[in-house]
């Protein structure tokens, strides 16, 4: 059963998004400059791990200091979440002087180390839903491998990296849950409304990314026709990845730390509301420009989204982050762009969250 600890209280708030594609680096900056946000997280006494698996020490709980060889073992206050394991190679955990953590369900709990049977250091683990790992690779996977943060060995992920792409991607899927929540009604973006509701609150994520209505799916990647399909069903497991494009392993691996810091509501909202993305061509992104820098409040046409696109939400307006990787081509477009509601007489398009 997928649940949080009732020792974690988690808030349910997220945006939401569109059908997208993904790429990567940063775009033109106006007058209007968004906050620089920090490339580093606090990773104190936290976790995040996948069900799918992670990259090499990412599930790691090493004892410091134990010379004395006092003998280490390790608790979780939910057995149906996480069981543990020897590091590699170690016989126990007091000969590793750690271990590692292994998670058997989605959610939220705390785990800690005793040593001679007392309690030491306790952490928060969380494990995101499957889905929002393999979204995240799907949609961004270009933009979160470029912008993910390596340790000092250039070859593993460092558990502090930030993508500030990944953060508003998974920011658009908990705005859109928590939009569903207001309202009570997961058709507002198409999801299930079964699915969405059987096993709270994992399976809010797995509807709302995998919606679909005649035909259409919220998000390409899970299109089957999509040319991203195939990276969105290798996501599901990391081992599916290895010997697949260059850094794809990278792309997953902050995958699991971006969804784990949406999921478990850590991660504060880059796009302030926004419910939707997509990746706006060259003449799209050109009348947004132009709408950005005159600062009207009529949409403009041809923008690549419209009020009539998310009537609910009308009028809607186009959110350019600086912080968002451009495209590959090296036109100076945004990977993504990012819609929300406004007030009537605001401007249209804003670079300022």
């Amino acid at each position: 059963m997928k649940k949080l600890s009732l020792l974690i209280f988690l808030a349910l708030v997220v945006t939401a998004c569109g059908t997208t594609s993904s790429s990567p680096n940063d775009p033109a900056s106006t007058t209007e400059n968004d906050p620089t946000p920090t490339r580093d997280r606090d990773t104190d006494n936290k976790l995040s791990v996948a069900l799918g698996g992670v990259g090499p020490g990412m599930d790691e709980i090493l004892v410091n200091g134990n010379n004395s060889k006092e003998p280490i073992d390790f608790e979780t206050e939910d057995n149906n979440l996480f069981t543990f394991e020897s590091l590699a190679g170690k016989g126990s955990f007091t000969e590793g002087n750690g271990g590692r953590v292994i998670p058997k369900d989605i959610g939220i709990a705390k785990v800690w180390y005793t040593l001679s049977g007392k309690i030491q250091t306790i952490y928060e683990i969380t494990v995101p839903p499957q889905t929002l790992v393999q979204i995240l690779v799907g949609e961004g996977r270009g933009q979160l491998a470029t912008e993910a943060k390596m340790d000092g060995t250039g070859t593993e992920i460092d558990l502090s990296s930030v993508s500030p792409t990944g953060d508003a991607l998974g920011a658009v899927i908990r705005n859109r849950i928590k939009l569903i929540d207001e309202k009570k009604s997961p058709g507002l973006f198409a999801a299930d409304r079964t699915r969405y509701y059987s096993d709270q609150p994992s399976s809010s994520y797995d509807a709302v990314i995998e919606a679909s209505s005649k035909g259409g799916f919220q998000f390409s990647p899970v299109d089957p026709n999509d040319p991203t399909h195939t990276k969105y069903l290798a996501a599901g497991s990391r081992d599916n990845l290895k010997g697949m494009e260059t850094d794809l392993l990278t792309a997953y691996d902050q995958a699991v730390l971006t969804g784990g810091d949406t999921f478990n509501d850590s991660m504060e909202d880059p796009t302030n509301g926004a419910f939707a993305f997509y990746s706006p061509t060259a003449a799209q992104y050109e009348n947004l420009r132009e709408a950005l820098e005159t600062g009207t409040s009529k949409f403009p046409a041809d923008a690549g989204t419209s009020d009539a696109q998310f009537p609910a939400y009308a009028p809607i307006q186009v959110l350019i982050l600086e912080s968002v990787s451009d495209q590959p081509s090296g036109k100076n477009l945004p990977s993504f762009v990012f819609v929300r509601k406004r007030e009537s007489g605001v401007a249209a398009v804003t670079n300022r969250p």
